[in-house]
């Protein structure tokens, strides 16, 4: 599936999924011995994943060079043996998401995805945690949006915060965060950025955040939605 004549840029898949009660250790193994599998593919930037603090879910995010590039990895027959593999061995729940970074004439709309990279000398101890925490306790008053996983589904606090983040091709030494938001304005994001909270995280070690526009995907692809955003699915029966 070829994004045609949508201008070519960096593409984001932001990703939560659950695994099977039991099934962790095996999940990672397995999930760990698919990554070569990705970095061979052309276009590939970046894969990582890791705990999100306060949350059921797991994250797993996905760069790659253009739309192009990434529909050809999910395309892979290697890659479409996996996702079944997952589907049918370890998961309770995904959700998939795709965005891109905007180029040429494109604007912002009222549906974009932040996402602060905090890199650091070691990780957050419960100290750094509470600090982190509270500098995002006013995220909402300044604009992100409740943060959705299922369709119709949010979490507690309108953010994830990932980490320490496991991440390949590493970043060098010390321990890397992400943090993932939901907007409606650009204007409010770069507000956000200049704010006190915003400040308050970046202090604890280097920040950068990057904005990306929704990569809405045409023609047909199981469980995506009519939007075309957003792809989700869970285990029928299983109460997670």
């Amino acid at each position: 599936m070829s994004s045609g004549a949508v201008a070519q840029s960096l593409t984001v898949m932001e990703a939560g999924f659950k695994v099977i009660p039991g099934k962790e250790a095996r999940w990672e193994f397995f999930q760990r011995s698919m990554i070569p599998m990705g970095m061979s593919q052309p276009g590939f930037t970046a894969v990582y994943g890791g705990t999100i603090h306060d949350s059921s879910w797991l994250y797993f995010g996905v760069r790659f060079a253009t739309q192009d590039d990434m529909e050809d990895w999910h395309q892979h027959p290697a890659h479409l043996a996996v996702q079944k593999s997952a589907y049918e061995n370890f998961w309770t729940a995904v959700y998939i998401r795709k965005w891109r970074r905007p180029v040429d004439s494109d604007t912002y709309g009222d549906r974009l995805m932040a996402e602060t990279r905090l890199h650091l000398a070691a990780p957050l101890d419960e100290a750094g945690l509470a600090v982190v925490k509270a500098a995002l306790s006013d995220l909402e008053a300044h604009g992100a949006k409740r943060f959705e996983t299922l369709h119709d589904e949010f979490e507690a606090q309108p953010y994830l915060f990932v980490g320490p983040l496991a991440i390949a091709p590493a970043q060098g030494e010390g321990t890397l965060y992400t943090l993932i938001t939901h907007w409606s304005a650009i204007d409010a994001v770069r507000a956000w950025q200049d704010s006190p909270s915003y400040l308050t995280v970046a202090a604890l070690g280097t920040a950068s955040t990057e904005s990306f526009i929704p990569f809405i995907e045409t023609g047909q692809r199981d469980r995506l939605d009519a939007i075309g955003l957003q792809r989700d699915w869970v285990l029928q029966g299983h109460d997670f």
